[in-house]
């Protein structure tokens, strides 16, 4: 007698279900004790979307730490530019795959399209992110030292804007506080290496 009633609302239950739930059926249980289970055909749309747009996502994560490998040990073998006067502020060579990576991240893929004043502009954008970057990157092993008292990073990679815009600054203003506001700011070099390089220029 159980075993009919259970079955009279099985019955009714799924009609129930099929008829308050859009898109509502039900499929049979890989495992052969259960009850047929019952699936919404949107409900699993928008997980399948979903499940494919996380992987999507991770993969991109992947790819763009791959790009960051890639960038960071053409950085690591760069040779790094150094200020010897007003005349080597002219030879400072842009790391070309970083160059064309910020490129295209700014300016898009289609970039070489832009030409005139206009492409005058995106270089200028180009190389000022660039050379920002190149200031504040650090080696592997500056990342994995461990100072004894906290410190922040001593060694920083000279740019001509870190150079050209302290030594600036400081020839207009003669304030000693602007510099170091542009290098707490990471944009500028200390105020230390701008007194050094203005006496090695006065010698």
């Amino acid at each position: 007698m159980w075993i009919q009633v259970l079955a009279i609302i099985k019955k009714h239950l799924k009609s129930i279900i099929s008829e308050n739930i859009e898109g509502a059926t039900f499929v049979k249980s890989p495992r052969a004790y259960e009850s047929k289970q019952v699936v919404c055909e949107k409900l699993l749309e928008m997980s399948i979307s979903d499940l494919r747009e996380h992987q999507n996502e991770e993969d991109d994560v992947k790819c763009i730490a791959n790009a960051a490998t890639i960038l960071r040990k053409q950085l690591t073998r760069n040779d790094q530019w150094k200020f010897t006067g007003s005349r080597s502020l002219t030879e400072f060579q842009s790391p070309p795959m970083l160059t064309s990576f910020l490129r295209w991240l700014l300016l898009g893929t289609k970039s070489k399209d832009v030409k005139g004043k206009r492409d005058d502009s995106s270089a200028k954008s180009v190389n000022i992110v660039l050379q920002q970057i190149l200031h504040n990157f650090k080696i592997d092993q500056q990342i994995s030292y461990k100072p004894v008292s906290d410190a922040g990073f001593r060694n920083q990679i000279e740019t001509p804007l870190s150079i050209g815009l302290a030594l600036t600054i400081h020839k207009k203003t003669r304030s000693k506080g602007l510099v170091n506001v542009l290098s707490q700011l990471q944009i500028g070099c200390s105020y230390d290496k701008v007194v050094n390089i203005e006496k090695h220029i006065v010698c």
